[in-house]
């Protein structure tokens, strides 16, 4: 997962927006009455609009599990952090949507086989996460095993139940870590091959260090060089918060060496 910087909300949908809470049949629906609250507000809003604008803030990429998004409503989906059930304006409110993958779900299956899904083909609509990936600060948290697992690490301030929440969150609610044994080691990838991918990106961060030491260039304000331009693509690499992560821990050791 990455830090999204989120933006202003779209132009057309805030005037969407507006006209909606104008009309008398968004005024009579009642808070917790999901059903109403999308057929007779989100529902009514320009997804290809929203979708857009949520994809250029997120460079191209699923906010919980890095794959690359295509620009469609059949391999995307508008994701609401806090659920259409628990909070009636929230529902319009682009601040609390994100662009995620159908973790799977749009993989045709041949008979016989199943799959492990992940992020909105795992995560039931009405379950709330307490991690965030507009938070600054939680997503300072997130991290990779060589092995290409992600985990929460929780220093400071974070309490056990929080971490051991947000830990259940990866690993239970989306998935991101596939199907694990009790020991807490990988059974069974997703079906997206997400701990593969993330394996892969932290091996390709390891060589970008590799090349960097071989060609003399392995200096904090290189590495800074490096990651910059990481963060400011357009469309980020798949799973670049790993290379991002093992990159940004490299420059941290040698700037306290």
């Amino acid at each position: 997962m990455l830090w999204i910087q989120k933006r202003n909300t779209p132009p057309q949908m805030r005037r969407e927006v507006a006209r909606i809470k104008n009309m008398p049949e968004w005024k009579r629906i009642s808070e917790g009455d999901s059903r109403a609250i999308r057929e007779n507000g989100f529902d009514l809003l320009s997804k290809d609009i929203i979708r857009e604008a949520l994809l250029e803030e997120q460079h191209g990429l699923c906010a919980y599990c890095m794959k690359r998004l295509k620009d469609d409503g059949r391999h995307t989906t508008i994701e609401h952090l806090i659920p259409l059930s628990r909070d009636k304006e929230k529902s319009l409110d682009y601040r609390n949507m994100a662009a995620v993958c159908k973790g799977g779900a749009d993989v045709e299956l041949q008979e016989g086989e199943s799959r492990v899904l992940c992020c909105d083909g795992s995560k039931e609509d009405e379950e709330e996460l307490s991690l965030s990936p507009y938070s600054h600060k939680m997503m300072d948290e997130i991290c990779y095993h060589k092995d290409g697992r992600i985990y929460f690490r929780g220093r400071g301030e974070w309490t056990k139940e929080q971490k051991n929440r947000i830990e259940m969150e990866i690993n239970q609610i989306l998935c991101l870590n596939g199907r694990l044994y009790e020991d807490g080691s990988m059974r069974e990838d997703t079906a997206t091959m997400l701990v593969k991918g993330r394996k892969d990106a932290y091996k390709n961060a390891e060589k970008i260090l590799e090349r960097l030491a071989a060609k003399n260039k392995l200096t904090s304000s290189h590495l800074e060089s490096v990651i910059k331009r990481l963060e400011d693509a357009q469309e980020r690499q798949e799973f670049a918060g790993v290379l991002l992560f093992v990159l940004k821990r490299k420059k941290r050791r040698m700037e306290n060496a």
